[in-house]
């Protein structure tokens, strides 16, 4: 008796294998994680990029138009730690130096947006699927550029206040994430999700970003 737990346990990927998707006309929305891997890049003028792998969270939305293709479109938001290294110009009026280098150890700020058309292979419950999407990275550096601006007002409770407000270097840039994964029609109302795939991201000033991607999304379906 205690083995049969364990029986219907293994026995549950060749159920879902056999059961029709039903998929066809529906909606997804869900919760996703990503676990993305860290990278090293190499810019300009011997400036480097060392970005910590980090895990990513979001939401996606989805819609079935038959039991093979879909398209999707997510929202993530990412904060990995860097270690970013500036060579500096030599310039005798600034009394650096020979060889100075500009270390900043901070964390970035990152958001995805992407679009995606997704083709599942089979009309089962459990299906393998390809997926290629096109969106857009946002980054905040957490660094000041220029000076603070201050502002003052007066609170009900606290009083006079006053407080320093300054703008970040942030960029967006365009990136293009494929990958594989297998899907997971639990029942009528929920889908399970596990994927593999690689993001490349577009930088101007320096080589691509290529970062590897394993995830895990739950939907409901509607």
């Amino acid at each position: 008796m205690r083995a049969l737990p364990l029986v219907l346990l293994l026995s549950l990927p060749a159920v879902a294998a056999a059961q029709s998707a039903d998929r066809e006309g529906t909606w997804e929305a869900g919760l996703k994680l990503m676990d993305m891997s860290g990278e090293f890049i190499q810019g300009s003028r011997g400036a480097t990029l060392d970005v910590e792998g980090e895990l990513a969270w979001g939401f996606y939305g989805q819609y079935n138009f038959n039991e093979h293709f879909a398209l999707a479109g997510e929202f993530a938001w990412s904060d990995p730690d860097y270690l970013a290294k500036f060579p500096l110009d030599p310039n005798p009026g600034q009394g650096l130096p020979p060889n100075t280098v500009v270390t900043v150890d901070a964390e970035l700020d990152v958001w995805f947006t992407n679009f995606k058309a997704v083709y599942n292979f089979m009309d089962r419950a459990l299906t393998p699927y390809v997926e290629l999407g096109y969106g857009w990275t946002s980054v905040d550096s957490n660094i000041q550029d220029g000076p603070a601006d201050t502002g003052c007002w007066w609170d009900p409770w606290w009083g006079y206040m006053c407080a320093s407000f300054y703008d970040t270097y942030s960029n967006t840039v365009t990136s293009v994430l494929y990958g594989v994964g297998i899907r997971w029609d639990i029942s009528d109302a929920s889908v399970l999700k596990l994927f593999y795939g690689e993001r490349d991201t577009d930088l101007d000033r320096s080589e691509n970003l290529k970062q590897e991607v394993y995830g895990l999304e739950w939907a409901w379906k509607f």
